[in-house]
């Protein structure tokens, strides 16, 4: 896998989280708006009659007076849980990354490796074998990256190994 398709895939990934949030946000709060609306105002048919209108008017009335706030209120929400939702999902995807240093130290740790014949797996197992004792925070975020870093790290180590 490619850097780039590691891109799209977490850009798609924020997205789709985004959008999820906001779908969620919004109908959850749509819903709730409604329910107030039929809290307060009650029943349509008694809640017509008791301000002396037909049904169809008092349909018109509560369209006009609630319809654009309960819209407006689900709209804020919906918009705020997509920041949220790709917001986490971009912290979710940031924080598998490992920094410059990090990458040092778990590519010269398998220099010596023999690769060929091997997957990006294999090379985990190595990393993490080797660096349990001497660096476990790099150890453990090698053992938890996304198979996309994780084949490019198997990329930079067969590049490092040929120079």
């Amino acid at each position: 896998m490619t850097s780039e398709t590691d891109e799209s895939v977490e850009r798609t990934a924020v997205v789709l989280t985004a959008l999820v949030g906001f779908v969620v946000g919004f109908a959850l709060t749509a819903v709730a708006g409604w329910v107030a609306v039929r809290a307060i105002e009650g029943d349509e048919a008694g809640a017509a009659a008791a301000r002396g209108m037909a049904r169809l008017e008092y349909r018109g009335y509560t369209d006009d007076r609630f319809v654009m706030p309960v819209l407006a209120a689900a709209l804020a929400a919906g918009v705020g849980c997509a920041a949220v939702g790709g917001r986490a999902a971009v912290r979710a995807g940031a924080s598998a990354a490992l920094t410059r240093d990090e990458r040092r130290v778990a590519v010269a740790c398998c220099l010596w490796a023999d690769l060929s014949g091997r997957d990006a797996d294999y090379l985990r197992g190595l990393i993490v074998g080797r660096l349990a004792e001497t660096d476990p925070a790099v150890a453990a975020k090698v053992a938890a990256l996304p198979p996309g870093p994780m084949a490019d790290l198997f990329d930079r180590v067969r590049r490092r190994q040929t120079m």
